[in-house]
């Protein structure tokens, strides 16, 4: 009876910290500022509205995963989201008509690690005066045609091009090849589809968010030192040492993409998806872009050491295919590996060395080449003198 009582005390108030430090600042728990304003999102944005988080040092997430002391530092980061609760660009007025509007690519679009004015977007509309909404979403968020409506219908005008910014490790299926009760689903009513997603995103922010987890994981984690307790996340990353003496860490995604089947069917089915999008933006009357962004262990392995895979070239091969169905597409492989031996050298990255994503320099890169890429396209791009504040 007395041990009932106890754990029944225990667990009480384990809820009662657990609801109580919900309402702490974010600085308590030194909580990721993404996923802090993402504690409360709408049905269609990705995060909570009109919000600011600032965080003095960044930590490459691959690092934290992999429980290991970070021996690379970025920051200071300020996260804001605009009233939409998209990740704010200060350099767009807010009546200003997006002329591009960055859809998907999840954490790299939004710009994990980076300062509100160091995302693509930002870069975009103040070097490129290219009025762009960076309408980046995580990965598990719904992102279909009813979100790409709702937030063309709640910017000052519809977006005239749709970036779909395309990250290497995604293999997307056209709807009607979707098989199983998920693609039925999809063809009779994609806004329910949604709807079930973001009730599981609810779920699983809030559990993922509870801070009495976060704390004691953390605490666990530095127990798991290698000294007192085994690293037990040591496998989760894969190591590669750069020419200086310092490292790379990827994450399975990354270094198991050169093993993943992608032949010619995989290209093929990859292209009917973006001819069956394109289609529907045309309805809408949007153009379509598709930026293709490799991951960092396709550009940088072979020149580590480790063996790059049958599949390295997947990206080229899609380009070829979608260019074959005249769908724009804005290659980012060849310039990033053209670059890559020169960083190797100087240790100055595109991506970072700890972190799944890219840093300021790898985004100046991406809009350097996809502003030329659009004016040598001949794309429909207003340059507004209002565009940047």
């Amino acid at each position: 009876m007395r041990l009932g009582k106890l754990a029944l005390l225990v667990l009480a108030g384990w809820v009662v910290a657990d609801l109580a430090l919900r309402f702490a600042p974010p600085a308590v728990l030194q909580i990721d500022p993404w996923l802090y304003v993402s504690r409360f999102p709408a049905r269609y944005a990705p995060f909570s509205p009109n919000q600011h988080f600032h965080l003095n040092r960044y930590v490459g997430g691959n690092a934290l995963m992999a429980n290991l002391t970070p021996t690379e530092i970025g920051g200071p980061v300020d996260f804001s989201t605009d009233a939409l609760g998209f990740r704010m660009n200060p350099y767009l007025a807010p009546k200003t008509r997006p002329q591009l509007l960055l859809f998907k690519g999840d954490s790299f679009t939004y710009g994990v690690g980076l300062s509100d004015g160091q995302t693509l977007a930002s870069v975009l509309t103040r070097e490129k005066s290219i009025p762009t909404y960076n309408g980046g979403r995580f990965h598990d968020d719904p992102e279909g045609l009813p979100e790409l409506d709702w937030l063309s219908s709640h910017l000052p005008g519809p977006p005239k091009t749709v970036v779909y910014v395309y990250l290497e490790h995604l293999m997307p299926v056209p709807p009607a090849e979707t098989g199983g009760w998920k693609g039925r689903l999809e063809q009779r009513s994609p806004r329910l589809e949604g709807d079930l997603y973001y009730g599981r995103m609810l779920n699983t922010f809030f559990w993922q968010l509870a801070p009495t987890k976060v704390v004691s994981t953390r605490m666990f984690k530095h127990l798991s030192n290698g000294v007192i307790l085994p690293n037990i996340y040591r496998d989760s990353v894969k190591e590669l040492k750069t020419p200086d003496g310092g490292r790379m860490l990827f994450r399975d995604y990354e270094y198991e993409l050169a093993n993943q089947i992608r032949g010619p069917e995989v290209v093929a089915r990859t292209g009917r998806y973006f001819k069956w999008f394109q289609a529907q933006l045309a309805r809408r009357n949007m153009n379509l872009v598709v930026l293709m962004v490799p991951a960092r262990y396709t550009v940088y392995a072979p020149l580590l050491g480790a063996a790059n895979g049958e599949w390295a070239e997947y990206l080229n091969e899609v380009e070829h295919e979608l260019r074959r169905q005249n769908i724009t597409a804005v290659n980012c492989l060849t310039f990033f590996r053209e670059h890559a031996p020169e960083e190797l050298r100087e240790g100055r990255y595109s991506f970072c060395r700890e972190d799944t994503h890219w840093n300021p320099s790898g985004v100046r890169l991406v809009a350097d080449h996809l502003s030329a890429a659009l004016e040598e396209m001949g794309r429909p791009i207003l340059r507004t003198s209002n565009a940047v504040q």
